[in-house]
């Protein structure tokens, strides 16, 4: 029998970090990144007796914040939006201050001195086939003296509590990257009187829930486990309505392959993914005060491995290609089929490209007219693993509207494509633009077909 064995998760930032291989035969230099993140919650009052809230940050990924209302929760008098700098612990930030209107009245302003007063350092390590991150945080606790100033009110005390974290991260660039992935997905079917999910991982976790009903109320199982063929997993059972814990349960589940293994081979220029998907029946059995639970649901194990050899592909560089811009999009015509190189683009997309499942470079682009029907575009026979986003053009620039990762309608079953296609409905007249580039870092000799209905 299959082993339901623990694999050990992996950090967003490894995912990235790691899923771009170097561009020659010797493994790169370790990559370093780092990130912080800062936060101040503050109450208080105002000389007459309104409450008052703060909330305000510092955020490597989303920039600085701050939020401020006067008033009660569900009905404030007074709300105050404004974005600053932390400025080394000593945040400030001008705020636009609104009514309960939400008409602009004013202009305030919000600064603190901070002072660490606690630190506490750990450091951890997350591996992926021979991906290695080492995480170093410094995670602190802030004393505040803060100043509020807004229009029409004087606030009379404000109390405040921070924390900071700096989080760094080296992660290693081998030549060849090796990378393993194994999910658990719940599907549809179940037998019995419960609900049966076992799913994972999230955030290095796998997880089992098991839902009930009982005098018409709805009750859960639920939380993280380390899941094998068998096991026991002692789980708070809750009212799923009011989050209430009734008791603490054993639950005894059993995990047994009901189907053939299917698999897949799917190669790039510089990749080799072998993608395994086996179905399995899991059986949940515990005794709740009111009797016991006996179900099975119908589940899928997707096991990934992908070995990424930068020096077996094509290198990057070489002279841009005219269609790397937006402002420079090639034309094409429905029944038109063209071929580029993406290798000498900019490593960075111009514009996002919402379904991608990581960062996407070397991108290129295209412009084609709407006919009125159904605009079909896809990069088969593209020999790296493609991405491709269709916008139309706004006044703040491109906006996606169509989006396709991998034409693959198969999920969770293993993969057949690593190509990309978008059917879009047009607007005779209209011109689309559409931008198509690599995932984590692939590229290669790109293909694009562009026909109508």
């Amino acid at each position: 029998m299959k082993t339901f064995g623990r694999v050990a998760g992996v950090a967003a930032f490894a995912m990235v970090a790691g899923g771009i291989a170097a561009s020659s035969a010797a493994a790169a230099p370790p990559t370093t990144q780092t990130s912080f993140h800062a936060s101040l919650q503050c109450t208080g009052v105002t000389s007459t007796g309104e409450a008052v809230y703060v909330s305000a940050g510092a955020s490597s990924d989303f920039g600085d914040f701050a939020y401020v209302s006067v008033g009660p929760d569900d009905a404030p008098v007074m709300e105050a939006f404004g974005t600053g700098n932390w400025n080394d612990g000593s945040p400030s930030y001008p705020l636009d201050v609104y009514n309960a209107d939400r008409e602009l009245v004013g202009t305030g302003a919000l600064t603190a001195t901070t002072t660490v007063t606690s630190q506490v350092e750990t450091d951890g390590r997350h591996d992926n086939g021979n991906q290695h991150v080492k995480a170093h945080i410094v995670a602190s606790t802030l004393s505040v003296r803060p100043t509020l100033d807004l229009p029409r009110y004087t606030v009379k005390s404000l109390d405040c509590t921070g924390s900071s974290t700096l989080s760094t991260y080296r992660a290693n660039s081998p030549a060849a990257t090796v990378r393993f992935e194994r999910r658990l997905v719940e599907t549809a079917r179940c037998e019995g009187n419960a609900v049966v999910g076992l799913f994972g991982p999230a955030e290095g976790e796998y997880f089992l829930s098991v839902e009930v009903e009982h005098d018409g109320r709805q009750y859960n199982l639920f939380g993280p486990v380390e899941p094998e063929d068998q096991f026991v997993a002692t789980l708070p059972l809750r009212d799923s309505e009011t989050a209430e814990v009734i008791a603490q349960v054993p639950v005894s589940v059993t995990a047994r392959p009901s189907g053939e293994t299917t698999s897949s081979v799917l190669r790039t220029s510089k990749a080799r993914v072998v993608q395994k998907a086996t179905p399995y029946s899991v059986t949940a059995q515990a005794d709740l005060p009111w009797g016991p639970v006996d179900a099975t649901c119908q589940h899928m194990e997707i096991v990934t491995r992908e070995h990424i050899s930068a020096s077996k592909g094509p290198k990057p560089g070489g002279p841009a290609p005219s269609n790397d811009t937006l402002a420079t999009a090639a034309t094409v015509r429905p029944g038109m089929t063209v071929r580029d190189w993406t290798r000498g683009a900019v490593e960075e997309a111009e514009a996002d490209m919402p379904c991608a499942g990581g960062p996407v470079s070397r991108t290129l682009w295209y412009a084609v007219q709407g006919t009125g029907g159904t605009l079909h575009l896809d990069t088969a026979g593209s020999d790296f693993d493609t991405v491709l986003t269709v916008y139309t053009a706004t006044a703040d620039g491109p906006e996606p509207i169509a989006c396709n990762d991998e034409d693959d309608p198969a999920f969770p079953y293993p993969r057949t494509t690593l190509q990309a296609r978008v059917d879009l409905a047009t607007t005779a007249g209209t011109t689309y633009y559409v931008q198509v580039g690599g995932l984590f870092g692939d590229f290669g000799r790109l293909v694009l077909t562009t026909t109508a209905d």
